[in-house]
């Protein structure tokens, strides 16, 4: 297993909560509720109701949450591994 240093996954993190995210879109595509998630958040932070949140908004939203839930799912798996004193692979499961 290769070992990365934590400014190496914060690096890497948002670019593979990217990914995640464009996957989980082809994933939600294919569900009736499709894009019903980024336009509640962008009705949400215009105070529109869903159906008349902006469309732009609604995908920036989308895909900067992807890519915050990536740095965040790192910098958890860090403290995790400085709190506990283990390695990645305990730390991820924790």
């Amino acid at each position: 297993m290769t070992t990365l240093s934590l400014l190496a996954g914060l690096a890497l993190g948002p670019v593979v909560g990217l990914v995640a995210t464009l996957a989980m879109d082809v994933a939600m595509a294919r569900l009736p509720e499709g894009a019903t998630a980024p336009k509640v958040a962008a009705g949400v932070l215009t105070d529109t109701p869903v159906d008349d949140a902006p469309e732009r908004l609604a995908t920036w939203v989308h895909y900067v949450a992807g890519g915050g839930s990536g740095l965040l799912f790192v910098g958890l798996v860090a403290a995790v591994e400085a709190a506990l004193g283990v390695g990645v692979a305990v730390a991820v499961v924790v």
